[in-house]
This record gives structure tokens, sequence and C-alpha cells, in this order.
């Protein structure tokens, strides 16, 4: 789950797979999941509830959830679905407070704060301008994060004080992409000075640590806190690998590949995977343009032919689109759908115009990612 409702279009969408399985005896923070989940028909319901789009009742649900639960280990990990589900109520400011509250918790169990910490710096990258956001930055555990001058600069901040709880995958690689980001903003792929070759290559180490703690701990992650976590870590390493093959940079793996590991992982928990697709096409549409055409149209089509794959997050998502500004998450929509007409039908059905492709920015050859 996240915490804002209106995501970007690099948002990380968290899903639920509904089916329960055997519990062992000491469970982890995957099978406490699965064992709040049975223990618990409000957190069953809540579920249920904000898969149908129904948010203000998925929001009540899991604070009856937590008002009776019995355990303390339930009761942690409900807190910190509280604070999410606020905020997909879009109940901003009791989303942060909840979040905070599970963060300043003394406790022994590291993995529900970090998660919650996590939460927070996705909170804050996906709506930084939310008032409650802001005032969370203005207290002494975090105003030393913020900059007031870059999103992405706080971002990493917040996502590294998730790491410093404890180091969990989606935390790892979002700080990789903050680095990706930074390389991006400042023009710095194929940058021919001195000062702009040294700082290019500063950054890209930097991203290719990140990414590879990612690595180190998504390996080592055995206390999940539900079920399609560990694919959406899987997807957005694929994401930050993506963006570092664009840069020329391969070393640490092939993107294709990494998405595809990511949908197989989606499929496996029978999650929905719209957002994935986007991320996967765009990244074929940036690196091989029309040359790719066949395998853009094969990773987007689910999308628009099957509306198990959609999701409610990525229709609302896509709809966020209509009549706004352009930006390049925008254009990236707009190119695929250049390139796909059937996508951009879809993107029409959804309420888009001739005004809002109109930034279509359509790459026809092959870049070198070498």
């Amino acid at each position: 789950m996240v915490v804002a409702v209106l995501l970007a279009i690099i948002a990380v969408v968290f899903l639920y797979e509904q089916n329960f399985v055997a519990q062992p005896s000491h469970p982890s923070n995957q099978d406490l999941w699965y064992e709040t989940l049975q223990d618990n028909p409000a957190f069953a319901l809540a579920l249920q509830e904000e898969g149908q789009g129904d948010y203000g009742a998925g929001a009540e649900s899991v604070k009856q959830a937590l008002a009776s639960a019995a355990k303390s280990d339930q009761m942690q990990l409900l807190a910190v679905y509280l604070g999410v589900a606020y905020g997909y109520a879009g109940d901003y400011q009791n989303a942060v407070t909840q979040l905070e509250q599970v963060v300043a918790t003394n406790s022994d169990t590291p993995d529900t704060r970090a998660f919650a910490a996590e939460q927070l710096a996705l909170a804050y990258s996906r709506n930084p301008a939310a008032n409650s956001v802001l005032a969370m930055l203005q207290q002494p555990a975090y105003k030393s994060l913020y900059v007031a001058t870059s999103t992405n600069l706080t971002a990493r901040g917040l996502f590294l004080y998730a790491t410093a709880i404890k180091p969990l995958p989606l935390s790892e690689y979002n700080i990789a992409n903050t680095f990706a980001t930074s390389i991006f903003n400042q023009s710095l792929v194929g940058t021919t000075s001195p000062a702009g070759k040294a700082q290019f290559a500063s950054l890209e180490q930097k991203l290719k640590n990140r990414l590879l703690a990612g690595d180190a701990a998504l390996a080592t992650l055995d206390q999940v806190p539900y079920p399609s976590y560990e694919p959406e870590a899987q997807a957005l390493k694929a994401l930050v690998l993506g963006k570092l093959q664009i840069m020329g940079d391969t070393s640490l793996g092939d993107a294709s590949q990494a998405y595809t590991t990511a949908l197989a992982s989606y499929a496996l928990q029978g999650a929905q995977d719209g957002q994935v697709r986007i991320w996967y096409a765009s990244f074929l549409a940036a690196a091989y343009g029309t040359s790719r055409l066949a395998d853009i149209e094969s990773v987007l089509a689910p999308i628009y032919q099957d509306p198990t794959h959609r999701g409610v997050t990525v229709v609302s998502t896509l709809q966020s689109y209509v009549g706004a500004l352009n930006s390049s998450s925008k254009r990236s929509l707009a190119t695929l759908a250049a390139i796909d007409p059937q996508f951009r039908t879809f993107l029409q059905s959804l309420g888009w115009t001739a005004k809002d492709f109109s930034a279509t920015i359509v790459q026809t050859s092959t870049t070198t990612t070498k």
C-alpha cells in the first residue's frame, strides 16, 4: 500500500494477494500479515474495500482492526497500516501523524519501524507539497533532512533515515533512484566537461552502491510486511537498472531481464502489475524507440485488455494527467500512446484529449545502451 492517492507515474503500487497459507510456530512479518488477516475480519474487510477503491471505508475498517487486535505484534503492524489507510483515503494529516508515532515507538521490532519510516519517505516523494508532510519535516527528528530547494534530496534524506533503522530494499532502491534523478536533472549523461564527467562518475557510483545495497537487503529479507513487497522491490530495481542502461551502463544487469523477473514475481503473487508494465514499456520506448514496437505493445496489452492487470490506482493515476501540465511522466505516456494506438485509445477512454497527447516525443532510433 502507499500513502498517496494521486500517484506519480513512478509510484510503487502496493497490492495484496488474498490467499491464506499455513502458519509456522514463529511467524515472520509475512506470516504475521497472513496471521493478522486470519485473526482479524476487519483487516480482511479493509483490504477488500481498498481493492474496490473504497478508501474511506478501508481506513475505518483498519481503525476497527487495530482497536480489536489482541496481540502486540499484530497491533504494531496494524498501526502502520492505519497510517497507510489514512493516506489512501486522502487524510494525509492523520496518515503522517500515525506513521510518525510508529517510527518514534521504542520497540525491539526495527522491521516495522523501518517500514513505517519508508512509508513516510514515500508519502513525501509522491506528495511533497502536502501540508502535513511539510509540517512533519519541521519536527526535530526530520528537520535536518529537509532541503527546501530539492524534493529529490529531501526524499533521499528520508529514505536514508529509514535505512538507518534497518536497511529495507525499497528504501535502498529509492535512494539509488534519487541518484539517477540527480544525474538526469543535471544533464550529466554524455557530458564532455571534466567537471561534469567527474560529477557523473561520482553520482553513478553512489547509485550503483545503493543498488547493490538493495540487492543485499532483498536477498536477506526474511520479514516482509505484506506479500507483494518483494515483487515491488524487484520492479523498482528494474526501474533503476533501466535508467542505468539509458546512461550506457549494464554492468549490474539488463533492465529487460529485471522487468521480466519482476512481472513473473507479480504473477506468482497474483498481484496487479499495470504500473510495472508502464515502467517497462516506458523504458523500452526511451532506450529503443519504435524498433521495439512489438515488445512495447506486448507489455502494454494486458493493461487495456484485462482489467485484472490494471488496478484502481493505475487508472486513477492515468486519469490524473487529463488536463494537467506537461511533465516528463506525461510525455512518456504520450510517447507510448504514439507508439501503441490501442494504448492511446485506452487513454482516450479515461478522458485524455488531443491536447494531452500534444507533447509527444517519439524516439525512432535505437539508443546505445552499452
